[in-house]
C-alpha cells in the first residue's frame, strides 16, 4: 500500500466559468 497525497491548484489563467482552484487525490510518489 503506496503513500496517499492530495494535491491543490490554482489555474494561472483561469477562463470564464472555470473553478477557482482543483483537489486532486492520488496514490504513489508525487513526483
Amino acid at each position: 500500500f503506496g503513500p496517499l497525497r492530495i494535491d491543490a491548484a490554482v489555474p494561472l489563467n483561469r477562463d470564464p466559468g472555470d473553478p477557482h482552484f482543483g483537489i486532486y487525490a492520488g496514490i504513489g510518489q508525487a513526483f
